[in-house]
């Protein structure tokens, strides 16, 4: 299960934020410690906007794994048992890739058809499903005989590519784009800031899309091409908060406080995240100007 921890100087989260009316930030800011709470984690929207899948991480062991749930929170289903999380859609919204066992796995939603894609040794992380459904990016762990860093497998586990070295959080950009973030250190290990890329799969040429300081971008977490920006988990004053940022660069939006895992509609008007106050950690979703809502328990 996953915690962040610091310290809560107010309790509550921000049910008044426009997603497009925010408050921007620019302070440097890091609660110190303290627990939240994480139930239903790494929400996915579909790419027809019908199905959150998500990983509920509580509870008995056998209820424990991936659910697919409506985004008005009926239709709860239970879909894949086990720690399986980072959940990936197929373009065609019948395929969800995840991440199990350290390794990339394809399950489809309306059967039992499982196939393992990526193998030991190293481990697999953070799939992400190209919107041409041709290839699905991830990061590589260091091991001796496959070059780590970013690659993608073809749906049919037939071929691994690799892409770059380094970098977090792959998401694609378009069919032959995929951004990622990297963590950038001086000469003493120290921790200096976050670097978001992009990189092109074909030619391997890797470009910078805009640089934060420290803490400020926890996750490259989704991105949305109509709205041209990035939802991550960042430091507001008091938590774990959602942020959105323009690719272009610019200021940070502060979206919504004691948040985390959040995720982008297809049509950019809503956002579904885990309210991570103490008590809580189910998914919530903010609509546009209206008050957040949960839709899990």
């Amino acid at each position: 299960m996953k915690k962040i921890a610091f310290i809560i100087l107010l309790v509550g989260f921000c049910t008044s934020c426009d997603l497009f009316n925010a408050d921007e930030v620019e302070e440097d800011v890091s609660p110190t410690t303290s627990n939240y709470d994480y139930v239903d984690i790494a929400p996915a929207w579909s790419p027809d906007g019908n199905w959150i899948a998500y990983t509920r991480t509580k509870g008995p062991q056998e209820q424990r794994g991936i659910y697919l749930i409506r985004p008005d929170g009926t239709d709860n289903r239970f879909l894949h048992q086990g720690w399986a999380y980072d959940v990936t859609w197929s373009p065609d919204n019948n395929w969800i890739a995840f991440i199990q066992y350290g390794q990339v796995y394809k399950k489809h939603i309306h059967s039992d058809t499982l196939q393992q894609l990526t193998f030991p040794p190293g481990r697999s992380y953070y799939p992400s499903w190209s919107p041409d459904g041709e290839r699905i990016a991830y990061g590589k762990s260091n091991n001796d005989s496959t070059r780590s860093g970013l690659r993608y497998v073809t749906p049919s586990g037939n071929k691994d590519w690799f892409i770059t070295e380094y970098g977090l959080f792959p998401k694609w950009l378009n069919e032959n784009e995929v951004l990622f973030r990297l963590d950038l250190h001086d000469k003493n290990g120290n921790f200096t800031s976050t670097s978001v890329k992009r990189v092109n799969i074909h030619h391997r040429n890797v470009l910078e899309v805009l640089n934060v300081k420290p803490h400020k971008l926890l996750h490259l977490i989704s991105y949305n091409d109509l709205r041209k920006e990035i939802l991550f988990t960042g430091y507001s004053k008091n938590a774990p908060s959602i942020f959105s940022q323009s690719l272009k660069g610019g200021k940070r939006t502060l979206l919504m406080e004691y948040s985390d895992e959040a995720a982008w509609s297809p049509d950019g008007l809503s956002i579904v995240y885990t309210n991570i106050n103490t008590g809580n950690g189910y998914l919530w979703i903010k609509q546009d100007v209206e008050e957040p809502y949960q839709i899990t328990n």
